[in-house]
């Protein structure tokens, strides 16, 4: 049936949900390892859009997303909001800052680089809301 393997079909195609269908429903028909074998894939891959489509039907054929669900080094609220105000008050008499000075003005207890990213976000934040 199929010349080329799944993983092959599966990244050139526009639509990997049909390609997908296609797989569950001959693994309903004929099994798990011939679908496997048939579609040169593992029979892992097979059962677990076997399993989706059980669950969810078509909905559980699309592709999920890979963001943690939580993320534990994300920087406290508090400095995040710190941060955006020590910019904020920098940038009406348009002083340059540098994340540096931040931390060891304000004694913050995050690296130069989170606060550089927290700093250039803001920034950038800040522009978009002027140009409103």
């Amino acid at each position: 049936m199929f010349t080329f393997k799944y993983y092959e079909l599966y990244r050139n195609s526009k639509d990997p949900v049909q390609y997908r269908g296609m797989l569950v429903e001959y693994a309903l028909k004929y099994g798990i390892k011939p679908t496997a074998r048939e579609f040169k894939t593992t029979p892992k891959t097979v059962r677990k859009w076997v399993e989706r489509y059980k669950a969810e039907k078509k909905p559980g054929l699309q592709n999920r997303s890979r963001k943690p669900h939580r993320s534990p080094n994300q920087i406290k609220p508090y400095w995040y909001y710190k941060i955006q105000d020590i910019c904020t008050q920098a940038q009406t008499p348009h002083k340059r800052i540098t994340a540096a000075w931040i931390q060891k003005t304000y004694t913050i207890p995050y690296s130069t680089r989170t606060i550089c990213k927290k700093k250039v976000l803001h920034w950038i934040y800040y522009k978009q809301s002027l140009q409103l």
